[in-house]
C-alpha cells in the first residue's frame, strides 16, 4: 500500500490544499527551512495514528484557519483506492 495524495483541511500551516498524485516509485520532499516538510509528515502520522487533542504536547494546530485535519488518499497492491 502507498499513499497516493494528501488533503489538508486544516494542519500547521496548511489549509485546504492537496498535494499529489505521488510517483508509485519514489517520492521526495524537499525544501527550505521552514517550508512544511515536518508538518507534513506529522500530518501523515497523525492520519494514521489519531490526530492529538488540542491539550497534548504534539497538537499542531490549524494556524491557517480551516477545520482541522484531512485525509490521505492510499492505493493498494491491487489498484484499489481508499
Amino acid at each position: 500500500m502507498r499513499i497516493e495524495r494528501l488533503s489538508i483541511d486544516g494542519f500547521g500551516q496548511f489549509f485546504a490544499r492537496e498535494f499529489g498524485p505521488f510517483d508509485p516509485a519514489l517520492t521526495i520532499i524537499a525544501g527550505p527551512n521552514e517550508a512544511g516538510k515536518s508538518t507534513l509528515v506529522a500530518f501523515i502520522t497523525n492520519v494514521l495514528f489519531g490526530f492529538q487533542q488540542k491539550d497534548e504536547a504534539l497538537h499542531v494546530p490549524a494556524l491557517a484557519g480551516g477545520r482541522h485535519g484531512g485525509r490521505l488518499s492510499v492505493i493498494d497492491d491491487a489498484g484499489n483506492r481508499y
